[in-house]
């Protein structure tokens, strides 16, 4: 009975040491000003460090209610029509496939590319990355060859858990006015995971 309820307790240590490990990272993104530094590894579920400046962690992720979505890469890819250069992420959903990047601000990431359309968005931004705080709002006004686009990142949960993992960040993300299927949404990024919720408004 000893012997079990020994292994017992250093199985229980073991375990929380190792979820203390994994989040260890995370607890440093945070300043004295209530800032939060959001990594790309947030989006990709991929692993993060600690360090302040954006990198593109190699990641393959497979995520979603039935793992039908995947994330991999970065990779290099060349917009055909401008010759501009890019180190990228291809997003599969079923059949839409999306490529994504840095914006040039290299405060957000966003699509570069996306077989639905036709359209070439280079600043578009659909994740916040780098410092932001509690309730911050940034606007995004966008040339897609020649039509414009008007984008609202907000955060709406700098900090928080969860479904039980620490260090979750929820943001509205709004396309012009919001009245489009698809451009008034609430997500929801945890280490490790990635994309874990999507509530549209």
């Amino acid at each position: 009975m000893r012997v079990s309820l020994l292994v017992a307790a250093l199985l229980t240590t073991i375990s929380v040491t190792s979820v203390a490990d994994d989040y260890a990272a995370w607890e440093t993104a945070y300043d004295k000003d209530g800032r939060r530094y959001i990594p790309v590894a947030l989006w990709n579920g991929g692993a993060w460090d600690g360090s302040r400046i954006i990198t593109l962690p190699k990641v393959d992720l497979t995520f979603g209610r039935r793992d039908n979505k995947r994330i991999f890469g970065p990779r290099a890819w060349t917009h055909e029509a401008s010759g501009t250069k890019y180190r990228i992420y291809e997003r599969h959903n079923r059949s839409k496939v999306q490529y994504f990047t840095v914006n040039r601000k290299k405060d957000g990431l966003g699509r570069v590319y996306d077989n639905r359309y036709s359209r070439y968005c280079p600043d578009e931004v659909k994740f916040p990355i780098g410092w932001w705080k509690q309730g911050e709002k940034r606007i995004y006004d966008i040339d897609c060859e020649g039509r414009q686009r008007h984008i609202e990142v907000t955060i709406t949960k700098l900090n928080f858990t969860y479904d039980g993992v620490p260090h979750s960040l929820e943001f509205h993300w709004k396309l012009g006015d919001g009245s489009k299927r698809g451009g008034n949404n609430i997500y929801t990024y945890s280490p490790g995971l990635g994309l874990v919720d999507v509530t549209q408004n």
